[in-house]
């Protein structure tokens, strides 16, 4: 069984500050970093991706924050909070911004016009730099504990004070490592550009689907997270991407 950890907190310039909070801003740090690098390997200038990335963060945070509203807290939308219910990113939803950041790229490059090509090798950048955020910022939800599953006396099983239970912060965390390293050996090695983004929603999909289930305080519709219907959507999309490539091919 894996020993209980309070949530820690560093002290800044005397303040104290969540470590949760410090993973978070690493991990966004980290995603434009990666962008950057995978976007210069794969031959695509900063004229042509610096603002895209850009556009991606912006559009993935507010899918984020729209999708843990509408699924997760939906009570707020009918309270009295008015902008401050949006503006709070108290809650977000991290299919929401991967969902919310596929799309703003889509709408932006196709209103730029950008070539398929080049949009299918930005989106395995972004499929790439997604990756390493993903596992910063799930080591952050780790460590607050905030994504709590069943009682468990598995050897998964976290010991809180209350009882063990599982962690499915620390559960997808785990899982994201060895996902993480096969996303960036698909790259490359991949001879189609889009195979990475098609591997990527489809691994992610079928494994944050099935740990779903075990989470114990979300909002249910129909008996089903948000995040599920959200990775259903997922994994339809990369099977027809991989359709595609391979009838381009």
């Amino acid at each position: 069984m894996i020993p209980y950890i309070e949530p820690p907190t560093i002290t800044l310039l005397g303040r104290e500050i969540a470590v949760f909070t410090v993973l978070v801003t690493l991990a966004v740090i980290s995603f434009l970093w990666v962008a950057d690098h995978s976007a210069q390997r794969k031959g695509l200038s900063y004229q042509q991706y610096g603002k895209m990335a850009l556009f991606a963060l912006i559009f993935g945070g507010l899918g984020a924050r729209l999708v843990s509203l509408v699924g997760y807290y939906p009570d707020l939308l009918t309270s009295n909070g008015g902008w401050s219910v949006w503006l709070s990113f108290q809650g977000v939803s991290s299919v929401g911004a991967m969902s919310g950041g596929l799309l703003g790229t889509w709408l932006i490059a196709h209103w730029r016009g950008w070539p398929r090509q080049q949009l299918l090798h930005f989106v395995d950048s972004l499929a790439l730099a997604a990756g390493i955020a993903w596992v910063i910022g799930r080591a952050g939800c780790a460590v607050a504990h905030d994504h709590l599953g069943p009682p468990s006396s598995s050897f998964w099983a976290v010991a809180f004070p209350d009882g063990p239970r599982l962690d499915l912060g620390l559960l997808e965390f785990l899982a994201l490592i060895p996902l993480v390293v096969c996303l960036f050996l698909v790259d490359r090695y991949a001879r189609r550009p889009g195979t990475t983004l098609a591997f990527g929603l489809l691994a992610y999909g079928l494994m944050r689907f099935g740990l779903d289930f075990f989470r114990a305080e979300d909002h249910r519709i129909a008996g089903l997270t948000a995040a599920q219907y959200i990775c259903v959507g997922f994994v339809v999309a990369a099977s027809l991407l991989f359709v595609r490539l391979r009838r381009a091919a």
